[in-house]
């Protein structure tokens, strides 16, 4: 048999005595619960952390899709992405992530067709996506330089491949469908 430890008895007033001296403590450290962030107040949370709101979702994409350039006629739509309160460099690197989408899927579909300037376009385009800032910041040079090179090589496979496992829906944003 384990021996159990002997539960001492503490008097409600020196408990009560314990947690109010915690609260002084903490208050004092800067704890309080004062300090704790509402989605009303302002939308910086942590240092040069800003926060998109549900509310305000649909126009944020908007606004950092005007910072990439599409195909011709691709455009990022607010509604293909689930909607949630997320900070807005993670938005960003979603828009990135979707226009990229559109231009291998661009480059896929013009050359199928054998148009070949709507192809340099998007070849052109293509092979500066590791120069994007977004991509140098969030460390993706070596997720995209595989499927930039099977690009430079003509591999069409490889580029379904990725459209169907990472990019299923760019179809949506791009024209005709």
């Amino acid at each position: 048999m384990v021996p159990q430890p002997k539960r001492v008895w503490v008097p409600p007033s020196r408990r009560l005595l314990a947690a109010a001296i915690s609260v002084v403590v903490l208050v004092g450290a800067g704890c309080s619960t004062n300090s704790v962030k509402t989605p009303e107040e302002p939308r910086e949370v942590l240092s040069g952390t800003v926060i998109v709101q549900i509310d305000e979702f649909p126009e944020a994409v908007t606004r950092l899709a005007e910072g990439y350039d599409t195909p011709p006629g691709g455009r990022v739509r607010p509604e293909t992405i689930e909607a949630s309160i997320i900070a807005e460099q993670s938005l960003e690197s979603i828009v990135a992530f979707r226009v990229a989408c559109q231009w291998f899927q661009y480059w896929l579909d013009t050359r199928v067709l054998g148009d070949g300037e709507a192809e340099a376009t998007a070849r052109t385009s293509l092979e500066g996506l590791s120069d994007w800032p977004i991509v140098q910041r969030d460390g993706l040079v070596p997720f995209y330089a595989p499927l930039i090179s099977a690009m430079i090589d003509g591999d069409d496979a490889a580029i379904e491949y990725h459209l169907d496992v990472n990019c299923p829906d760019v179809r949506l944003e791009l024209p005709g469908d």
